[in-house]
């Protein structure tokens, strides 16, 4: 088969890490620690809400350590803010069923780096990354 055309699921590596809205921020990058990943889909009710990355919580670290003077005040912080106070909200997702060509214009057109994989109810699958495509065209 011809790799424009073929599938997401060729290249989808589930089941997925996630996160709740009400996930603290320390939680967050514990749990992209513990996994080595990047980027975090948000699941509220089964449903894809957004994406959190390390770039997010970098940005909001950053600020916090302009705003206040504290490295034990910065924890209390980040113990206390949700993912729904930092995430990227509604982001666009894809289906297993889209090309991978697809995927990739997607991601090249867009200003994120991940796409959530979802199915016709919006249920969170899988992620995409720029990574997972250049792996897979170069296997």
């Amino acid at each position: 088969m011809d790799t424009l055309t073929e599938n997401i699921e060729k290249i989808l590596h589930t089941p997925p890490v996630i996160a709740h809205p009400t996930t603290s921020l320390s939680e967050i990058i514990s749990i992209l620690k513990d996994k080595g990943i990047n980027h975090l889909p948000i699941v509220d009710k089964d449903k894809v809400v957004g994406v959190i990355s390390k770039q997010d919580l970098f940005k909001k670290i950053l600020s916090l350590s302009h705003t206040t003077t504290g490295r034990t005040y910065n924890q209390i912080q980040l113990d206390h803010m949700q993912a729904m106070e930092v995430m990227t909200p509604d982001p666009i997702t894809v289906l297993p069923s889209d090309s991978i060509r697809y995927a990739e214009e997607l991601l090249l057109q867009g200003e994120f780096h991940c796409l959530p994989v979802v199915d016709n109810n919006n249920k969170p699958l899988g992620m995409v990354t720029p990574y997972d495509i250049l792996k897979y065209y170069n296997r």
